[in-house]
């Protein structure tokens, strides 16, 4: 698992798109509760949730990993990453 952590605007999705295309590197698609922005689509950007939804999911033991960064919760689910 390879895990590119920045700031907004930072360059992650151009090298994830990178990644994709010259190494068949799949990317793990991640939930988050903030509103979705323009042109981003629900199943290919992220999951789109409600917060509780997140948190129930939550709470069933369904994430890898969670964040809540800028009052809004962000996680990998393990379905996602083939984790049982």
């Amino acid at each position: 698992m390879l895990v590119l952590v920045g700031p907004s605007a930072s360059g992650k999705s151009a090298i994830v798109k990178c990644l994709e295309s010259k190494y068949g590197i799949k990317k793990f698609i991640t939930c988050t509760t903030r509103d979705k922005r323009v042109k981003e689509v629900n199943g290919v950007d992220y999951y789109f949730m409600t917060k509780e939804e997140f948190n129930e999911r939550y709470n069933n033991n369904e994430f890898i990993e969670t964040v809540y960064y800028n009052g809004n919760y962000y996680g990998t689910l393990k379905k996602e990453a083939g984790v049982n």
